[in-house]
Parts: structure tokens; C-alpha cells; sequence
């Protein structure tokens, strides 16, 4: 079930990156990013990505993250830049307990 091949699938069809040191360099991954080339801008983080320990507002920060994640890569109505703007500033939001 998790493959490579499997991996790309899931990527090119539902834009949900995972977690592979070299999705950048994988030729399996390439459309995906031809596709959807914001898409490669959040791959390339990747590498730099860590777990985080349980938290109480991790499943909200991760909605947050989520919904700019999808109005960037999927709908295309907000630049990447300012997607990240605003996921930082509900994250901030959350974890201050505004």
C-alpha cells in the first residue's frame, strides 16, 4: 500500500504532499509539480518539517495550515505568500488563546 507509485498518486490527485526526504528529485513526483506548481514550493519544506508533540490546539493549528494550504494549491485565490501570512497570524491567534 505505500509505495512510491502510490505516493505520487495520492499527491497528483489529491494535492496532499507526504512525507519523502526527495519528493523533489523523484521523477514519480514531477507531474504533480508541473501540474501544480505551488504545490513544489510546499514540497520543498518538507525536509525541514518536524512532528510536534501532542498538543491541545494541534488539530486547530493544523486546520489553519490546512485551509490556506487549500485556497493557495487548489483554488489559487491567494498567493503562497500570503497564504503562509495568514496561517501564521491564526496560528498566532491559537497559541496565545485569542
Amino acid at each position: 500500500m505505500c509505495s512510491r507509485e502510490n505516493d505520487a498518486l495520492l499527491v497528483q490527485t489529491c494535492y496532499q504532499l507526504v512525507y519523502r526526504k526527495s519528493l523533489l528529485g523523484d521523477e514519480l513526483f514531477e507531474k504533480a509539480f508541473r501540474d501544480t506548481p505551488k504545490l513544489r514550493k510546499f514540497a520543498e519544506a518538507l525536509p525541514y518539517v518536524r512532528s510536534y508533540d501532542q498538543s491541545p490546539c494541534l488539530l486547530e493549528l493544523f486546520d489553519a495550515l490546512a485551509m490556506e494550504y487549500v485556497d493557495v494549491v487548489v483554488r489559487g485565490i491567494r498567493s503562497p505568500e500570503e497564504g503562509l501570512k495568514r496561517a501564521q497570524a491564526r496560528m498566532e491567534e491559537i497559541t496565545q488563546g485569542e
